[in-house]
């Protein structure tokens, strides 16, 4: 990994990414300083949505907005 100075590295940057591509680290200097390094980045690719994988799994109470037994609400309440 040697450090290319900044003016070279205008002048090649196309080439410059194809050794990134590569798997190699490319660090920018100036004025003999190494200041920045280009590496590249790994991306995982996105999972597709899948709808409906809990179809059918939870049911439904026929009763489920019914009100709650007074003991239940007391616990709430406070009272």
């Amino acid at each position: 990994m040697n450090a290319i100075d900044i003016d070279v590295a205008k002048k090649c940057l196309p080439a410059l990414i194809d050794d990134v591509l590569r798997g190699e680290d490319v660090v920018l200097s100036r004025d003999g300083q190494p200041i920045a390094r280009i590496t590249r980045l790994l991306f995982r690719p996105k999972r597709a949505i899948q709808y409906g994988l809990l179809k059918r799994d939870g049911v439904v109470p026929d009763d489920f907005d019914a009100p709650l037994p007074r003991a239940v609400l007391s616990t709430f309440e406070g009272c």
